[in-house]
């Protein structure tokens, strides 16, 4: 076996990994499967799945290389919390740190006492969203299939009782390797997008169009709001 082959071999199978089966852990901390495409930001649906009650939680994520945490103007890490399953005065402090290695910590917890317990809140439900991390995905990453990995979970219960969750939960990012804007799939974002996308509108269909590239809002639909979003890419580049 020649070793261009073996590298492909190597690749292709580092590309398809198999996520964490969830029904064979009772509590979990995981990520949402999504799609993605180059050059985009993700939001990340993080997940608390717990048969114990729980109060706050930790945890560690760790990214594919070619996938960072978006950062906001100062430079703090966009992740929050997520009411789906609490409110912001039950559940009073959220934070996360960007660590040496490049790995997101994440913390949270309450400081606010439920009356009918004289405990601290927990979150409702037994599964579902807790936080949302943003992360930026490299315009060269190449399609296929990640492993994004929860670390080092740990649960803290209303009585502060610790569940430490010993394995690593992996769930899978797959890049679609679309390059949002290229709508005439040249591999490149330049002004003769944003002329196919009017073309388009107008019903001047060309034979090469691709519809997903070109829906820059993700709303289905290709209008002239699609043709300005090309451009100020082309403005930004």
């Amino acid at each position: 076996m020649s070793a261009v082959l073996l590298c492909s071999l190597l690749t292709t199978f580092a590309q398809h990994k198999v996520p964490t089966d969830l029904n064979a852990l009772d509590n979990a901390i995981y990520i949402e499967p999504v799609v993605a495409s180059p050059g985009t930001q993700q939001v990340l649906s993080v997940r608390m799945k717990n048969a114990v009650a729980v109060s706050g939680f930790e945890f560690v994520l760790q990214l594919p290389q070619g996938v960072s945490v978006a950062t906001d103007e100062d430079e703090f890490p966009l992740a929050e919390l997520s009411t789906a399953r609490t409110t912001t005065k039950r559940t009073s402090y959220f934070g996360s740190s960007l660590q040496d290695d490049g790995m997101l910590k994440v913390l949270c917890g309450t400081s606010s006492k439920d009356p009918s317990t004289g405990l601290p809140y927990a979150f409702s439900g037994n599964d579902g969203e807790v936080a949302r991390i943003t992360v930026d995905v490299a315009s060269t990453m190449p399609s296929g299939q990640y492993a994004i990995v929860v670390k080092n979970a740990i649960l803290a219960s209303p009585n502060a009782v610790k569940t430490v969750i010993e394995s690593d939960v992996e769930s899978l990012l797959e890049v679609d390797g679309l390059l949002p804007g290229d709508a005439n799939d040249d591999g490149n974002v330049t002004i003769a997008d944003a002329v196919a996308v009017v073309n388009y509108i107008l019903g001047n269909h060309s034979d090469i169009f691709v519809f997903d590239a070109a829906n820059m809002d993700g709303d289905s639909e290709i209008t002239i709001s699609d043709a300005f979003a090309i451009v100020n890419i082309i403005l930004n580049q």
